[in-house]
């Protein structure tokens, strides 16, 4: 380890199999872990915080420090994968990427530019892959269908 990793308060140990991994030094922690949420324990040096992530909004997406919006940015056609906000007077960013399948893929907390969370989740057909693909042949299925029916059965 090098001494600027050692100085590091946030730092991270590092990630493996994909499992979602808080950093070593206490002062933030994984509150919960849920569909399009991410909530944060923060141990400033006044107080602790609260910071959520949340994906669930119909056309946003947020980040509260202690129920307070601290940042909301439209999400029209995809997810939005930066947010940059304050937590006490110190700079975090958040940043989430999503699979096609509508799962959170990578998620990032820093602080103050140290990393303080990370997670990455591995490409893996689960049950919300096998959904969507599912939805989306349902979906060729009826164009065909509607196809056939006004195109092909009219001549």
């Amino acid at each position: 380890m090098t001494a600027e990793e050692e100085d590091n308060p946030y730092r991270s140990p590092s990630m493996s199999s994909g499992v979602a991994t808080p950093f070593a030094h206490p002062p933030v922690t994984l509150v919960e872990r849920s569909w399009w949420r991410r909530e944060f324990r923060v141990e400033t040096r006044v107080r602790p915080v609260t910071v959520v992530y949340n994906g669930r909004g119909v056309g946003h997406e947020e980040v509260l420090v202690d129920g307070k919006v601290a940042v909301r940015k439209r999400s029209w056609i995809w997810f939005v994968p930066h947010f940059d906000f304050e937590v006490d007077g110190h700079s975090a960013t958040v940043d989430v990427a999503v699979w096609p399948w509508f799962r959170i893929s990578s998620f990032r907390f820093v602080i103050d530019g140290h990393p303080a969370y990370e997670e990455v989740t591995q490409a893996t057909w689960d049950k919300a892959a096998l959904t969507v693909v599912a939805c989306l042949l349902a979906l060729l299925g009826t164009v065909v269908g509607l196809w056939y029916l006004f195109v092909e059965h009219a001549r």
